[in-house]
C-alpha cells in the first residue's frame, strides 16, 4: 500500500521508542513510507538518525516566552507537510511536536495520537479533542482526553518480542549461569540512582543465591558496583548503559526497575515478575499509575520511595525471589484475555476505512 506518514516524535525514550516500533512495523512489513519531525531530533540520543528520515524544527517548553520560536517551527513544519504530502501525521506527545500538529491543523492534514502514559502529558491533552483517534496503551488515560479514544498495544521494537532468543543465548551474552535466578535491576536515564542506593553490601548478604545484571546509568560508579557484587560472592554484569535491554529482559527471572510506559511494555511482553518503584519526579506521577496495570495483572509488586527503607525494601525482594513462579503463572491466566491490536492495525485499519 502506497502510504505516506509523518510522524512527529521527540523528547525522551519513552516518546521516541514508540514512534521508531511503529515505523519499523509500517515501513518494513507494510511499505509505507514514514518521515519523523520534532524538535532537536539531529541530537536526541535516542532517535535512530541512519535508519529513518527526518527534520527538526524549532520549539520551545514554554508556551508564552517561547511563542517566537513555536510560530518558527510552525512555519517550518507547514513547509515540510506540503513538500511530503502526509495521508496523516501521528503525534506521540512531548512539546517538541507541538509546532508539527499545529501545523497539521492549520493545513487540515489528519491528526492521530498515541499516548504512552496512564496519565496524558500537556500536548496530548490539547490535541485529543481535535484528533481524529488517540490511541492509549493505559485505560486510566482515557479519562483524561476527549475525542475519539481507543485501547492498543504498546508498539514494541522488533527485537523486544518474546522468543526471538533463549534464555541460554541471552545469559552467554551477558556472562552468566542460565540455570541460576537473575535479577535485572535498572531506574532509566532519570531514576536510577536512587533505586543503586538500595543495593548497599548488607541487603545484598540477606540474599539467596543470584546473580544480577545491574544498569547503574550515568549517575553512578558502575565499578563500584562490580567490586561489591564481587566482594559478595555474587555473579554479575554490570555497566552504566546497555543497548541489548532486550536481551537482558529474556535472561531475566526477575526485575526491579522503575515505571516508564516502553519498559513497562517489554515487561509485560517477557512476562518478567518484578518490583516497580515509580519515579516520584515523573510529570503528574504519571508513573504510579503506570505501575497498577502490572500489580494488577499479578506480575509485580509496587513500592513508593517515600516509604522505602531496608526492611521493607528487603522484605519485597524476598517475596519477589520465593513467588515468582506463582506470580508467572497467574500473569499468564490474565494475559490470556489481553485482545487489544497493535497500534500498526489500528493505523492501518483507519486509512483504509480513509480511502473507502
Amino acid at each position: 500500500m502506497n502510504c505516506r506518514l509523518l510522524l512527529s516524535a521527540g523528547g525522551t525514550g519513552g516518546h521516541i521508542f514508540p514512534a521508531i516500533a511503529l515505523a519499523n512495523e509500517l515501513k518494513t512489513r507494510h511499505g509505507y513510507s514514514v518521515l519523523f519531525t520534532a524538535g532537536k531530533l539531529s541530537k536526541n540520543p535516542y532517535f535512530p538518525h541512519e535508519e529513518f528520515a527526518f527534520k527538526d524544527v524549532s520549539c520551545s517548553s514554554n508556551l508564552l516566552t517561547g511563542i517566537g520560536l513555536n510560530c518558527k517551527g510552525v512555519y517550518e513544519s507547514i513547509q515540510i507537510i506540503n513538500k511530503y504530502k502526509p495521508e496523516a501525521v501521528i503525534g506521540f506527545g512531548s512539546y517538541y511536536t507541538l509546532p508539527t500538529l499545529v501545523a497539521a491543523m492549520i493545513l487540515r492534514v489528519p491528526v492521530l495520537l498515541h499516548e504512552a502514559n496512564s496519565i496524558p502529558g500537556r500536548v496530548n491533552r490539547l490535541f485529543s479533542p481535535f484528533a481524529k483517534k488517540t490511541w492509549i496503551s493505559f485505560s486510566e488515560a482515557k479519562n483524561r482526553l476527549s475525542g475519539s479514544v481507543e485501547l492498543c498495544k504498546m508498539p514494541l521494537r522488533e527485537q523486544f518480542k518474546k522468543g526471538l532468543v533463549t534464555r541460554l543465548e541471552a545469559s552467554t551474552y551477558f556472562n552468566l549461569d542460565a540455570n541460576t535466578p537473575t535479577i535485572l535491576i535498572f531506574g532509566g536515564s532519570q531514576g536510577a540512582k536512587r533505586i543503586n542506593e538500595l543495593f548497599s553490601q548488607t541487603l545484598i548478604s540477606h540474599l539467596p543465591d543470584i546473580q544480577i545484571i545491574h544498569f547503574t546509568g550515568s549517575t553512578s560508579d558502575e565499578e563500584a558496583f562490580s567490586r561489591l557484587y564481587n566482594a559478595c560472592g555474587i555473579r554479575s554484569y554490570v555497566k552504566s548503559f546497555e543497548p541489548r535491554i532486550d536481551l537482558a529482559w529474556a535472561a531475566a527471572d526477575m526485575a526491579i526497575t522503575r515505571a516508564g510506559a516502553s519498559s513497562l511494555a517489554e515487561q509485560w511482553e517477557f512476562g518478567v515478575p518484578g518490583i516497580l518503584i515509580p519515579y516520584p519526579e515523573a510529570t503528574d506521577n504519571h508513573q504510579d499509575f503506570n505501575a497498577d496495570d502490572l500489580v494488577t495483572a499479578g506480575l509485580c509488586y509496587k513500592l513508593r520511595e517515600k516509604d522505602l527503607n531496608f526492611n521493607l525494601f528487603l522484605e519485597t525482594v524476598l517475596r519477589l525471589i520465593q513467588n515468582r513462579e506463582a506470580m508467572k503463572v497467574q500473569f499468564n491466566e490474565n494475559k490470556k484475555n489481553d485482545t487489544q491490536l497493535d497500534l500498526s492495525q489500528h493505523i492501518m485499519d483507519w486509512i483504509e476505512i480513509g480511502r473507502k
